[in-house]
């Protein structure tokens, strides 16, 4: 398979902070194969047959009693790496996922990726398949339709102007820390009523 180019708008986007200390392969659909390749020099995505970092991790609490806790930081241990970080690394996953099984009465699936290949849609896709596939039901081959083609319109660079990657690198990791993290939690007669609304004729 060939390798998957970045755009030179992928390019400028930071990469993530990987801390793995156990892996085994996960299985990606084969409409999905940059997800098990390697981000390398910052220019194109390939070693498709690498797989996706996976993480099996024991909590020693129930997951009732987790949602106690209201400190949003609590969250990360949910995570393979830490949320929102960079990384400066020639070959970097572009998906890494961790399951957080509870005891007694529960399991976390924690995703992380890297925004210079995955945003909001393809995650979304991503996600839909796999849960189709955990239930054993057919799933439609999302592919990456078009995707590779953005590439052709604004391909990568050798090498990027350092003034770019300077300035990105300002905007995302701003010295302020003037970000906010908030947590939503809804009880069983909140998410009730939401199904109701959700089935009605609008």
């Amino acid at each position: 398979m060939k390798p998957f180019n970045l755009t030179f708008f992928d390019q400028l986007i930071p990469q993530l902070t990987l801390q793995i200390s156990y892996s085994t392969p996960l299985v990606i659909p084969v409409s999905l194969p940059p997800l098990s390749g390697q981000i390398k020099e910052n220019m194109f995505i390939d070693s498709f047959d690498e797989g996706v970092s996976f993480l099996s991790a024991q909590a020693g609490c129930q997951f009732s009693e987790f949602l106690k806790y209201h400190e949003v930081k609590s969250l990360n241990k949910l995570l393979l790496c830490h949320p929102f970080s960079k990384e400066f690394r020639n070959k970097v996953p572009p998906l890494v996922c961790q399951a957080t099984i509870f005891a007694y009465d529960g399991i976390t699936i924690g995703l992380a990726t890297s925004h210079k290949f995955l945003d909001g849609k393809i995650m979304f896709n991503f996600v839909s398949v796999w849960t189709t596939i955990s239930r054993g039901s057919y799933y439609r081959d999302v592919g990456f339709h078009g995707l590779a083609e953005a590439s052709k319109v604004f391909p990568p660079r050798n090498e990027v102007p350092k003034i770019y990657l300077s300035m990105i690198k300002n905007l995302w990791f701003m010295e302020s820390n003037n970000y906010i993290t908030k947590r939503f939690t809804f009880d069983a007669k909140s998410i009730s009523e939401l199904r109701a609304v959700a089935k009605g004729e609008l």
